[in-house]
């Protein structure tokens, strides 16, 4: 229940961006789907896939770890994050008495995704700031063709399509701040061609 940290890092930030953050952390090799939504002063909206909501609040960084509580509840968990195997972000996390190993898989493409996988959708390079979506549900793209502008260090990059595809889904919207690896478009293949 406290893995929800692992998202969050080691310095959560102290405003809140108003887009829910969907997050997915594997534990004992099960992945669970989350979604955080911050609510400001360190306080997020915690949603889990069976519907259960709660509240998560960091009262305070610790130097290995967080002061925090869950719906009320105040714990201190201990966090210490290792590399991990794949490039995601491993945590060995201990609180109440317990230990555990977490991963925030977030960014990563789902286990035994293939290359035309990967290609069937756009993933934000960099950091940055969404200021333009070319694109909407159901359109065609050619190979190339720019679906997205990202402003990161007050340049605007062109994000293109490697080979034609129809958008199945647009997941950002303008304004929004993204992370490296987040999933921005899924794509279909376009009829006769590949993703």
């Amino acid at each position: 229940r406290w893995g929800a940290l692992c998202a969050l890092g080691q310095a959560p930030g102290p405003l809140a961006c108003g887009f829910v953050q969907p997050r997915r952390l594997r534990h004992r090799g099960e992945v669970r789907d989350l979604l955080l939504q911050p609510e400001g002063n360190q306080r997020w909206s915690l949603a889990q896939a069976d519907g259960e909501t709660q509240q998560l609040q960091v009262d305070g960084q610790l130097a290995q770890g967080w002061r925090a509580s869950l719906n009320g509840v105040g714990e201190i968990v201990q966090g210490v994050r290792v590399a991990a195997p794949g490039g995601g972000q491993r945590w060995h996390l201990q609180a109440a008495g317990v230990d555990w190993w977490a991963e925030d898989v977030s960014y990563l493409p789902p286990e035994g995704a293939d290359a035309a996988v990967a290609a069937a959708e756009l993933r934000a390079p960099f950091n940055g700031r969404l200021v333009h979506i070319a694109v909407q549900p159901g359109q065609a793209l050619e190979a190339g063709a720019v679906a997205l502008v990202i402003e990161s260090m007050k340049l605007e990059h062109s994000l293109s399509v490697r080979a034609a595809a129809v958008v199945e889904s647009v997941l950002v919207g303008p304004g929004q701040q993204v992370a490296p690896g987040q999933v921005l478009l899924r794509l279909a293949p376009a009829q006769g061609g590949a993703a």
